[in-house]
């Protein structure tokens, strides 16, 4: 009896073991083949390898395939940003727009590019949805890198202070906690920022008061009486980090800097140029195939219970 279980349990398995090998083989031999192409068609990505220290074109290979992926989820939220701007009548809101700004200010300023599209995706739709202008708003995103790589902030810290700016912008109203903490964090000298872009603006339109000094002191007492709305920071910051922007591209000249724009050009221009080949989808289409059959072994309860008893009467007849 136990020989006819496992005689039955063994033909089983073996069909199904064979089919789950035939999906295993179809995309190790997909890979493969992407391998020996990437290898066929670019020296360079191979030099590129030996320069990082041997990490070989396999994980080149991978690598390549998550730039590719990031760049389709990239290219998607960028469209359906790039179709809510235009309705709004927003001029430099296409999507290829879009890219070129944010590939163009990634290198710029030596910043990472995944960060950048990050912050830029969720700050720019914050701040259009309470009326600020679209430059102003990339003055802002341009201006506190500056600053914050001047004054030598983390990417933790710069990551924090823009959180701070999308809550001043959501709450429309800027609050110590967000200047002193988030913001002072990044940049210990965020209420010199206001102060000077107050300054300026109120000596361009008087709005604030005629002949007005704002000082750090009178800032904080303008910020508890909650005189200074998102619209009003927004503003000010980019006029006090409007000088940080000219020396944003000091961090480009620096060995770090170079390698954030090598990796840029990993994590862009190679994830692009995965994208446009269709390499990805057609590894996706492998997969998948590989995915159902893998399923359909896995959820077959006659085999699992076949098996499972074939394991009892092994360990019995020990």
């Amino acid at each position: 009896m136990a020989q006819t279980i496992v005689g039955r349990l063994a033909a089983t398995l073996d069909l199904d073991v064979r089919r789950f090998n035939q999906g295993l083989r179809s995309a190790d031999v997909g890979i493969r083949v992407f391998e020996r192409s990437v290898g066929a068609s670019s020296a360079v990505i191979k030099d590129f390898a030996t320069l990082a220290g041997g990490i070989g074109l396999t994980r080149i290979a991978g690598e390549a395939i998550m730039a590719g992926e990031s760049m389709i989820s990239l290219e998607r939220r960028l469209n359906v940003m790039s179709n809510s701007m235009q309705k709004m009548g927003i001029e430099g809101s296409k999507p290829a727009e879009l890219m070129t700004f944010l590939s163009t200010e990634a290198d710029r300023m030596a910043f990472d590019f995944s960060e950048l599209t990050k912050t830029f995706t969720q700050l720019v739709p914050a701040a259009l949805a309470t009326g600020l202008a679209f430059d102003e708003v990339k003055n802002v995103l341009t201006g506190t890198i500056g600053m914050a790589n001047l004054m030598g902030a983390s990417a933790q810290e710069m990551a924090r202070a823009f959180v701070a700016i999308r809550q001043v912008i959501g709450k429309d109203r800027l609050q110590m906690e967000e200047l002193r903490q988030q913001l002072g964090e990044a940049m210990p000298n965020s209420m010199v920022i206001v102060a000077e872009g107050l300054n300026q603006i109120n000596k361009e339109t008087g709005e604030l008061g005629e002949n007005l000094k704002i000082t750090t002191a009178s800032l904080n007492a303008m910020i508890q009486a909650g005189k200074i709305d998102g619209e009003l920071f927004v503003r000010a910051w980019s006029i006090g980090t409007a000088r940080a922007r000219e020396f944003a591209e000091a961090r480009s000249m620096m060995l770090s800097g170079q390698m954030t724009i090598a990796r840029n050009i990993f994590e862009r221009d190679v994830g692009d140029f995965m994208n446009k080949s269709g390499v990805n989808n057609f590894l996706a289409a492998i997969m998948m195939e590989f995915n159902k059959k893998f399923r359909a072994v896995m959820s077959n309860d006659a085999t699992a219970a076949s098996f499972g008893q074939w394991m009892q009467n092994s360990v019995k007849s020990m």
